[in-house]
C-alpha cells in the first residue's frame, strides 16, 4: 500500500541526500544492457563514435561511479533531458513523501528480475560529477538508488524487508 504519507517541504527535502549536494539532475535513456561486442572486448573502453557505429542512436557516454560503489557503470545514452527546478522538486517530493505504508503479509511484485534498467536519473554536484544514480526499469517495475543513505527508495527497502521475512 503506497501513498502520500510524508509532509516534508521543499526546504526540508533539499537538506536530504542527494538533493542537498545536487546542482543538476538529468534523466537518461540508454542502450539495453551493454553494447554487443565480440567476446573479451569491454564496452567501457568504447568512445561515443565507436558506440555509434554499433548503435546509431547513441548520443553520449557517462561513466558513473558514485562514492561507495564497487565499480563504474557505463551508460551509452540514447536520450537525455535535464530537469528544471520544478521537475527536481517534484522528484524529491516523490522520493521523500510518497512512501510504503506498513506492509501487510500479502505483498507480491509482478514482472521479472531482469535488473536491466534502461532509464536513470543522474544527480550531478557543482563540479559536474555524478554523485547519485536512480535507476528505473519500467518493464520490471524495479528501481535502485545508489548511494541511498536515507533509504529514499522505499520500494527497494520493502523488497529487502520481505526477503528477510522469508529467511
Amino acid at each position: 500500500k503506497c501513498g502520500y504519507y510524508g509532509k516534508k517541504t521543499v526546504a526540508e527535502r533539499n537538506k536530504i541526500f542527494p538533493f542537498n549536494k545536487t546542482k543538476r539532475v538529468v534523466l537518461i535513456a540508454y542502450c539495453n544492457k551493454q553494447l554487443v561486442l565480440p567476446e573479451d572486448e569491454l564496452a567501457d573502453s568504447l568512445t561515443v563514435d565507436e558506440a555509434k557505429a554499433i548503435n546509431p542512436e547513441v548520443i553520449k557516454k557517462y561513466v558513473v561511479q558514485p562514492e561507495g560503489s564497487a565499480r563504474p557503470t557505463v551508460y551509452f545514452v540514447t536520450e537525455e533531458k535535464e530537469f528544471g527546478v520544478s521537475a527536481k522538486n517534484e522528484l524529491s517530493n516523490i522520493l521523500c513523501n510518497y512512501t510504503v505504508d506498513r506492509p501487510g503479509d500479502k505483498i507480491s511484485f509482478s514482472g521479472t528480475l531482469c535488473r536491466s534498467p534502461r532509464n536513470s536519473v543522474l544527480f550531478f554536484d557543482e563540479e559536474n560529477n555524478v554523485i547519485c544514480c536512480f535507476q528505473i526499469d519500467f518493464e520490471c517495475d524495479r528501481t535502485a538508488l545508489w548511494p541511498d543513505p536515507d533509504w529514499l527508495d522505499q520500494y527497494r527497502r520493502l523488497r529487502y524487508a520481505m526477503a528477510a521475512l522469508k529467511n
